[in-house]
């Protein structure tokens, strides 16, 4: 069974989709939402917020290594006060239970 993590804005078409897969018959997969990542201002995130990709970051000089790390805790928490964690790590430690219900906020200060 196919199973995904999508953003929040996409409940209202979940039961759509549901729909689709099986008029069509598909095996319906796993869905699991998780909140946005939120403004300071706590509005969802968008352009007029500042850098508005990967590539961006990248050419402010900040590494792959660490948005990754950063991205990561944005939403979820291993249970420990650890913030600096290898792929490999977040591979390992993460599980869905661990995801925060509410929206996180991008704290540009703290990327940095």
């Amino acid at each position: 069974m196919a199973k995904f993590l999508r953003a929040e804005e996409h409940l209202p078409n979940t039961l759509r989709q549901a729909l689709i897969y099986n008029a069509l018959g598909f095996s319906m997969p796993s869905f699991a939402h998780v909140s946005l990542i939120l403004a300071p201002d706590r509005s969802k995130l968008s352009k007029r917020h500042g850098a508005t990709s990967v590539g961006q970051f990248r050419e402010m000089g900040y590494l792959p290594q660490a948005m990754v790390n950063y991205l990561a805790l944005l939403g979820w928490g291993d249970g420990t006060e650890n913030e600096f964690f290898i792929i490999e790590h977040l591979v390992e430690k993460f599980s869905i239970e661990r995801v925060n219900k509410s929206g996180a906020i991008f704290d540009s200060t703290k990327l940095r």
